[in-house]
């Protein structure tokens, strides 16, 4: 969108001067549409100053309607400009306004009484793999019970599920998995974490079974056996299928040049 802005008309004072006060506009605009409503839902003064700034950003759908009345005749060029002007100014100024805002530690509702006590709970697992195994379980029992997974940080197994007004955190730190909770969901956790237990306990002891290695080995001659004995490999390839001087490295660099060799032939 920036691109499509004529900048000699911007740079233009009269075109700059209207496009400063309707800055201002849309910035007073912005903090009052987002902040007075967040007033009838528990947030106080500091609240809603914190809502309404953190709107401020919020300017891709009028770039996207603006370029659109561009593009239709419309809106002029030095309109479109002032458009692009004020969602530039708004997004820059939003971080340092919200940094202000909340160098207060004090709360933005009027009201903590409702809030649940937070409750932590750690478990310290035998090793690092026996952790990011229970995780990986983790993950799926609170999927198969309608939680939403995110995965915050990757590198550092950072978890946020949630489900309806439940809201729980965890994260695995080599061997320990820690929660961060309502203590209400705290119940809940250690009952999951026991499921998820009981069902690794169940995998270890069907793994220390022996395996009947000789039935195994019977049923892969039996399999090579019946392979017929003037089966020829090469009546199944053919030059057009292989390519043995791949130039890419990575998986999906390889289909990608995998595919545009079969489009080729």
């Amino acid at each position: 969108m920036g691109m499509l802005v004529n900048i000699g008309l911007l740079v233009s004072p009269k075109i700059l001067l209207f496009g400063l006060l309707y800055t201002v506009i849309a910035m007073i605009a912005k903090v009052l549409g987002g902040g007075l409503p967040s007033l009838l839902c528990n947030f106080n003064a500091r609240g809603a100053a914190r809502i309404g700034f953190g709107m401020l950003p919020r300017g891709e759908v009028a770039l996207i309607i603006a370029g659109i009345g561009l593009s239709s005749g419309i809106l002029t060029p030095d309109v479109f400009g002032i458009g692009v002007l004020m969602t530039l100014i708004t997004t820059l100024a939003a971080p340092p306004l919200l940094v202000l805002l909340f160098q207060n530690p004090a709360s933005g509702l009027r009201h903590d009484d409702h809030r649940q006590p937070k409750a932590e709970l750690s478990f310290n697992l035998p090793s690092y793999r026996t952790a990011e195994l229970i995780v990986t379980n983790l993950l799926k029992v609170f999927e198969d019970e309608g939680f939403f997974v995110h995965v915050l940080n990757h590198r550092e197994h950072i978890y946020h599920i949630r489900r309806a007004d439940t809201i729980i955190g965890f994260q695995q730190k080599k061997n320990v998995i820690e929660f961060d909770c309502d203590e209400k969901e705290r119940p809940f956790i250690i009952a999951v974490m026991y499921e998820v237990l009981t069902e690794l306990e169940q995998s270890v002891q069907e793994l220390k079974k022996p395996v009947e290695s000789q039935a195994i080995g019977k049923r892969l001659q039996e399999q090579i056996a019946a392979i017929p004995q003037d089966f020829n490999l090469e009546k199944c390839l053919s030059k057009k299928v292989l390519e043995p001087n791949l130039k890419s490295n990575t998986k999906p660099e390889v289909i990608v040049e995998l595919l545009q060799d079969l489009l080729s032939d």
